[in-house]
């Protein structure tokens, strides 16, 4: 019946234990939502809106690698990066922005650069590559995919 003093909890769980990727995809699903939503009230767009229900692909995402795809005006990507960091607060998990790259596509150097900037990312330039699969913006060659290829 009396209140005790508090406890400090230790490491949480063990290298290998199966459950923590389990726990990431729950959390990161919150982020889809967010984005979802974000789309839903127009304050972003996702790219080719014509051609998919709903305002278009915002979020692809394979274990723990994720990509987020936008339109690229100012308001947009000041949006997206505003949900970024409350994602980041509301969830505990960190979002290392020197990590992680920016694409542009359409939009000349400076704009670029720009859009970067505003989001503390580095920008990326095409061919990249996403789960070993080479990616581009032009038409990609035969020896573009003969290293993903060579895996098989």
């Amino acid at each position: 019946g009396e209140i005790g003093p508090y406890f400090p909890t230790s490491c949480g769980v063990r290298q290998g234990d199966p459950f923590p990727p389990f726990l990431f995809n729950m959390v990161v699903d919150a982020l889809a939502s967010i984005l979802d939503k974000a789309k839903a009230a127009g304050h972003i767009l996702g790219i080719t809106p014509h051609l998919v229900e709903g305002g278009g692909v915002s979020l692809l995402q394979y274990a723990d690698d994720t990509i987020i795809m936008v339109q690229g005006s100012a308001p947009e990507i000041s949006n997206l990066k505003f949900l970024l960091l409350c994602f980041q607060h509301l969830s505990g998990l960190r979002i290392n922005f020197d990590k992680s790259e920016v694409m542009i596509m359409g939009y000349s150097p400076d704009e670029s650069q720009s859009i970067a900037n505003r989001l503390n990312c580095r920008l990326g330039t095409f061919p990249t590559t996403y789960l070993g699969v080479p990616i581009s913006d032009s038409r990609l060659t035969v020896a573009d995919l003969r290293p993903s290829v060579l895996k098989l």
